[in-house]
């Protein structure tokens, strides 16, 4: 991001020459105490842009981690969606099978009902029958015999019609039973994980928006500081480049006035020396560097052209 880019070490190097440069009516530990002041600011600024950086990188970490988890969110309802579809074919195929058996269920009970109507004829016809007085008695028992194996066997039919019908109505309510437990299993299994994916999502949402917000609120803070930084170091470089302006101004006035002054030859030097009689050890002796000179040469900086022309 631009607004938490570090400041080039060029521009502080530059700011920190002008300071060095300017400050020469300053005293050298006041200077040394600036310098070592802005070294310690600018490394301040920078740690906490790092720093920032590093919860910026942090918290994008953890927005790709919700956007997997939100991908992860939605492969199991995919799976979800695949199993809701698997019960749904197990439900019908469940109902055909129970049509299945209500249709043979009808068709046992039209069997059941054709027999018993069967027999229900054949009682009549027994019932109306009359033994004639002109046949034979072993006529009459021959068809008693017959009549009697017809109805013990439609009897015999019809248990067994009603034993399947029984068998088969036990098997029907069970069938019943168990759709609807699968049934209404289902549908909580459903609502259940719709409630979770519902919650899931809200709760991803809301935490993906606070930390967008916070990151907002991260940034703008840094690039305050470092807006503020920049301007601490316009004003400090100009107010550097006024006291550069001052200081040229004072030495050229400084040596036009020693320029204006005419030396005196050795000579002459002596014989004024001679009449006022002064001590050896009231002699002028070499001039001490001054305060910023002494300074210079501790910083290591270069002497100015102007005075190694007029040294030479």
């Amino acid at each position: 991001m631009e607004s938490t880019r570090m400041l080039p070490d060029c521009e502080i190097a530059e700011a920190f020459s002008k300071v060095q440069t300017t400050n020469e009516g300053k005293d050298e530990d006041v200077q040394k105490k600036e310098i070592e002041s802005l070294h310690q600011q600018v490394k301040e600024k920078n740690k906490a842009l790092h720093c920032a950086k590093k919860e910026c990188e942090s918290l994008q970490q953890r927005v790709q981690h919700m956007n997997g988890m939100v991908a992860r969110e939605g492969a199991m309802r995919y799976q979800d969606e695949s199993m809701r579809k698997g019960l749904y074919q197990q439900l019908a195929e469940v109902k055909r099978q129970l049509e299945e058996e209500m249709s043979l269920k009808d068709k046992f009970m039209a069997a059941e009902e054709k027999a018993r109507k069967e027999v229900e004829q054949l009682r009549n016809v027994l019932s109306n029958m009359k033994p004639a007085q002109n046949d034979p008695e072993n006529t009459n028992k021959a068809t008693l015999n017959e009549l009697e194996a017809v109805r013990a066997e439609f009897a015999a039919q019809i248990q067994v019609t009603q034993d399947i019908n029984t068998s088969l109505q036990l098997e029907l309510e069970l069938i019943k039973v168990s759709y609807n437990d699968l049934k209404l299993n289902d549908e909580q299994l459903v609502d259940k994980l719709r409630a979770n994916n519902d919650n899931l999502r809200q709760q991803k949402d809301e935490e993906i928006r606070i930390l967008q917000e916070n990151a907002s609120e991260r940034e703008k803070s840094l690039a305050k500081q470092l807006e503020d930084l920049r301007e601490q170091f316009k004003e400090l470089t100009s107010t550097n480049l006024k006291l550069t302006a001052n200081i040229k101004s004072e030495d050229e006035n400084s040596q036009d006035l020693q320029q204006g002054k005419e030396p005196l030859c050795d000579s002459q030097a002596i014989e004024v020396l001679e009449e006022v009689s002064v001590p050896p050890e009231n002699l002028p002796t070499k001039k001490k560097s001054s305060m910023w000179k002494r300074f210079r040469h501790f910083m290591g900086l270069k002497k100015r052209k102007r005075e190694s022309s007029e040294s030479n």
